[in-house]
């Protein structure tokens, strides 16, 4: 979940019930896409950086910008490959991101 009133990002783990909360940096309020995997979050579209694509070592650090991306997006599950996908009239898209 990402509470737009707070910019706290919950990871809610539903075989044993518990929740965890990270706060968001200021620099990724307002973002539009957002994908989770593996210690990282990934968000796309900030209020000031539409096109810009962020990853964020969750409880770690400052948000990382990793690259742009023009087309409109939406955030995969975990259970998915690819971080993101995005379609028009005649292609689809999708996006994986690597960590070295």
């Amino acid at each position: 979940m990402f509470p737009y009133d707070s910019f706290t990002l919950i990871h809610v783990n539903p075989e044993t019930n518990l929740l965890k909360t990270c706060s968001v940096p200021e620099k990724l309020h307002g973002a539009k896409m957002i994908c989770v995997r593996e210690g990282y979050a990934y968000f796309r579209g900030t209020y000031d950086r539409y096109e810009t694509l962020y990853a964020l070592e969750l409880g770690k650090g400052k948000p990382k910008e990793i690259g742009k991306i023009k087309e409109q997006l939406r955030g995969l599950g975990i259970e998915d490959k690819p971080h993101f996908i995005s379609c028009d009239d005649t292609s689809v898209k999708l996006y994986y991101i690597g960590h070295d």
